[in-house]
């Protein structure tokens, strides 16, 4: 039962670290494709050593609990709900981690 712990606390710490690092690291890099590597290459990249290679999030059976994608789209979509800013752009971005979280289960079921 200790993997339900680690892996809600994997998929709350790259939400909640990406909810306030994301928009620091565009602003930084640009919003072109620099900012966007340097954001997959170090947010995404660390969070997914730490929830699949090291095993904060783990993998039950046949069955994925949690991607990425969905992790950090609930981080974005709760904090627009707290900030009381749910518009147009809430609604595509959640549009957008649902599509990219069913392409990643669809890609990884054919494999």
């Amino acid at each position: 039962m200790d993997w339900v712990i680690t892996s809600f606390v994997g998929a709350f710490a790259f939400g909640f670290i990406g909810k306030f690092t994301w928009g620091k690291l565009v602003d930084g890099f640009g919003p072109g494709p620099a900012g966007g590597l340097v954001c997959a290459g170090f947010l995404v990249g660390t969070f997914w050593v730490l929830n699949h290679f090291v095993g904060m999030i783990q993998q039950t059976g046949s069955n994925v609990w949690v991607d990425q994608g969905f992790a950090i789209g609930c981080a974005f979509l709760f904090a627009d709900i707290a900030n009381k800013a749910l518009n147009r752009q809430s609604f595509l971005g959640i549009v957008t981690a649902v599509a990219g979280g069913s392409l990643a289960g669809v890609v990884l079921a054919l494999l």
